[in-house]
């Protein structure tokens, strides 16, 4: 029997101390009187079946008070597809068995991510949801909470929630806003048009001043987007655009002067690299330690902002503009090039002004050249790859280019033996082994083009590779981009452009982001 009530131990105890206090006296003083004996047990066993009574009867003092049962029911779906930034509503019924008022109830609504539940992320905490929806793209369920101060008791309901996003894929543009502020539009692969990507991902805070670029690399530990400013460089989520890093963070020691040239990776994105102030800085993502930038690698060079990696490892080429050479960038030391029989050019003695290099055909780099008299323009294609045995691979003299002394705006192609360049409302294609460029298309009389572009795949796959070409004009206070579609001639598709999409402020940089890291 198992005893719950203090006063019935206190009594058996009581009991059980006179039963062994009698047997004592028995041993000790002999009774001879049987029956004063017999008397003393029928007490003592009567005493303890109305002690077993006692206890049979005893089952607390508990007053029962019924809870208020809530039901949580309404008409969003269990299921819920959503786009990052959008706002999501629901609006539950709930059903109680005792009418609380509902201002009295308690709510939470929180999410998780369904591969990772250690972590919630708020919500809202009234009855009806109304939140924007800031978390990044996924799978998540969204608990809801109804709790009754009354009782303590709280009643739950879950949903589960896709979060998409319209970012993942498009061609950025960096705009002039009216205001003199930079931002971020975006045309993605639905050919849906938005705005002011920046300031709604960052509670209304604007990109660095004098924002000019925009670098969006695949590099070894996914896809990196960065803004970069005259005095001053932001890093952006790739998916939110939700500012996250800015330029001092990225160094040991930051640099005297801040201003970044370029941000760029070799084309396996095992090494990044900035050039800030014409020098060259650099760092590894597959070592596992810090990616830090260390010092630059300091000599009697200046570094153009254009440069020439190669697919593996930290081997890139770099063009002195003061000394007018190219030079080679390995194990973080810069060192002169040879110059074997074969070279097109002597890479250490060029002697003219780089105006533009980027990737061309045959996985060479184009570079256009200008001579010190500013009479005379130049091809010359090196071969970045590791180990290349002649790096001075070509050379052309460009002898008949309308206009491209006054260009400022060039492409190059990845897959034709073209380069575009763009001056006050024209686009011309540089036919690079003859020499020769010709007009591709023309924008009415007052249209300025601030910016072109083409679709270029380095290290991911595009099927239309070198094949999209587009070009930002500005005209009576409003911007707009085109896309053009690009023939095997390298001449645009009849001649004309394919798409145009309007409503933009003066875009000065374009950028095509892809979706391979989402």
């Amino acid at each position: 029997m198992k005893f719950t009530n203090a006063k019935s131990r206190s009594s058996i105890t009581q009991l059980a101390n006179c039963s062994f206090n009698m047997q004592l006296k028995t041993n000790n003083e002999p009774i001879n009187n049987h029956k004063k004996m017999k008397k003393y047990l029928i007490l003592l066993t009567s005493l303890l079946a109305m002690l077993v009574i006692s206890c049979s009867k005893d089952k607390g003092n508990y007053n029962l008070v019924p809870i208020n049962e809530i039901k949580i029911t309404g008409t969003v779906p269990d299921l819920i597809n959503i786009y990052q930034f959008e706002t999501l509503k629901i609006e539950p019924v709930l059903e109680q068995s005792k009418k609380l008022d509902e201002n009295k109830l308690i709510y939470s609504w929180t999410t998780f991510l369904v591969a990772n539940p250690d972590k919630g992320y708020v919500l809202g905490n009234s009855k009806n949801l109304n939140a924007r929806i800031e978390v990044k793209p996924g799978k998540y369920f969204i608990l809801y909470t109804v709790k009754d101060p009354e009782t303590g008791v709280s009643f739950f309901k879950q949903y589960r929630m896709d979060v998409g996003t319209k970012l993942s894929e498009g061609w950025m543009a960096l705009v002039d806003q009216p205001n003199g502020k930079q931002e971020i539009s975006m045309v993605n692969t639905a050919e849906e048009i938005m705005h002011n990507l920046y300031e709604n991902a960052n509670s209304g805070k604007s990109l660095p001043e004098n924002t000019y670029a925009i670098k969006a690399l695949n590099g070894y530990n996914g896809q990196l987007l960065f803004m970069l400013a005259k005095a001053d460089a932001v890093e952006l989520d790739y998916i939110g655009m939700k500012q996250f890093g800015e330029f001092k963070s990225w160094f040991y020691t930051p640099p005297a002067t801040i201003n970044p040239q370029n941000y760029f990776f070799t084309n396996s994105g095992t090494t990044g690299f900035i050039i800030n102030d014409n020098e060259i800085y650099s760092t590894t993502y597959t070592s596992g330690g810090s990616t830090l930038f260390g010092s630059p690698v300091r000599g009697d060079w200046k570094l153009s902002p254009f440069t020439f990696p190669s697919f593996f490892s930290d081997n890139i080429l770099v063009y002195d503009t003061k000394n007018q050479r190219f030079l080679k960038f390995a194990s973080a030391a810069i060192a002169p090039l040879g110059n074997p029989s074969g070279s097109a050019f002597d890479p250490n003695k060029v002697g003219k002004q780089l105006i533009f290099g980027a990737p061309g055909w045959d996985e060479k780099y184009n570079c256009l050249l200008k001579n010190n008299n500013d009479d005379q323009y130049f091809i010359y294609r090196v071969d970045a790859n590791y180990g290349a045995p002649i790096i001075a691979a070509e050379q052309y003299k460009v002898d008949d280019a309308p206009e491209l002394n006054q260009a400022k705006l060039f492409t190059s192609s990845g897959q034709l033996p073209h380069l575009y360049y763009a001056v006050g409302n024209k686009i011309y294609i540089l036919d690079i082994p003859a020499g020769k460029a010709r007009l591709a298309y023309t924008f009415p009389v007052g249209t300025e083009i601030t910016a072109i572009e083409l679709k270029q795949s380095y290290s991911v796959f595009y099927p239309d590779d070198s094949r999209e070409l587009v070009a930002a004009t500005y005209v009576a206070g409003q911007g707009s981009l085109y896309k053009f579609a690009i023939g095997n001639t390298g001449d645009f598709t009849n001649n004309t452009y394919a798409k145009v999409y309007t409503g933009f402020s003066r875009i000065k940089d374009l950028e095509f982001k892809n979706a391979s890291f989402y």
